[in-house]
């Protein structure tokens, strides 16, 4: 991949679809912001595709999708997602078939660890848990370059832990 490569990244949450352009290096180039019709998943497939499709430009090479759920990374399958109306969804194919242009899609909070091992404050960290801050104890872990966790099928969530009872 060429230096001016870029990538589209997308932020699927219960309110929100975030999507970015992003050069190699993780600085953002461009961005756009639209609501989560989070009961119909052919409307939120549907707006994904529209905000990725209004900053598509020539360089961009690959699409990448963190959504919370059970993501089966492989196939880029959403199994199923807590905050939003999608079972059994193939996010991958149906963005790529779109947009033409390579998918992954992984769990979040997988995709939000990767990102700050990559380009954010935890650079180069070997080990160390990360998670969005607007979900209860999520968590993925990098491990010496590489997510670490079950990869087929999962969260990698800790889940809604109880951390303390009040009298």
């Amino acid at each position: 991949m060429s230096e001016a490569a870029q990538a589209l990244g997308i932020d699927v949450g219960g309110t929100k679809i975030e999507s970015l352009r992003v050069a190699r290096d993780g600085s953002i180039l461009s961005r756009s912001r639209s609501v989560t019709p989070a009961d119909d998943p052919e409307a939120t497939i549907a707006a994904m595709i529209e905000g990725a499709k209004g900053l598509l430009e020539p360089q961009v090479v690959a699409i990448g999708v963190g959504a919370a759920g059970l993501v089966d990374a492989n196939s880029g399958v959403l199994r199923f997602a807590p905050n939003l109306a999608w079972r059994e969804l193939p996010i991958a194919a149906r963005m790529s078939d779109a947009l033409g242009l390579p998918c992954q899609v992984d769990n979040d909070a997988n995709v939000a660890a990767w990102g700050e091992y990559r380009f954010g404050a935890g650079r180069s960290v070997a080990l160390r848990v990360v998670g969005p801050d607007d979900a209860p104890v999520p968590g993925a872990e990098v491990r010496v370059n590489a997510i670490w966790g079950p990869r087929k099928q999962s969260t990698d969530d800790a889940g809604c832990v109880t951390l303390a009872r009040l009298p």
